[in-house]
């Protein structure tokens, strides 16, 4: 089941979270906000999330690679998009 994750982890950090519209406004992508609803009851990790996948500094996530030597994905990236969304939301059934 490890190489399930790893695959999903790759796939969610290299596909943008965000879309930019011409007046340079940010929306949420279909799988950032599937996987807020997913997260968004599980406090301690999305506090987690948000430490790890942050800025490195020079635009990039500190944690999702591209694979091989290509570097780090643009940042924010899904994750980090995902995680925001989820912490600015209620828990459902409180």
């Amino acid at each position: 089941m490890a190489g399930l994750d790893d695959d999903l982890m790759h796939w969610t950090c290299t596909h943008s979270p965000v879309t930019v519209d011409s007046n340079g406004d940010h929306s949420m992508t279909e799988i950032g906000s599937l996987s807020a609803d997913l997260i968004q009851d599980q406090p301690i990790a999305v506090t987690t999330l948000l430490g790890q996948h942050s800025d490195d500094g020079h635009g990039h996530c500190c944690t999702c690679t591209l694979g091989g030597q290509r570097g780090h994905s643009t940042w924010p990236c899904t994750i980090y998009a995902a995680a925001t969304l989820a912490a600015a939301r209620t828990p459902r059934g409180k």
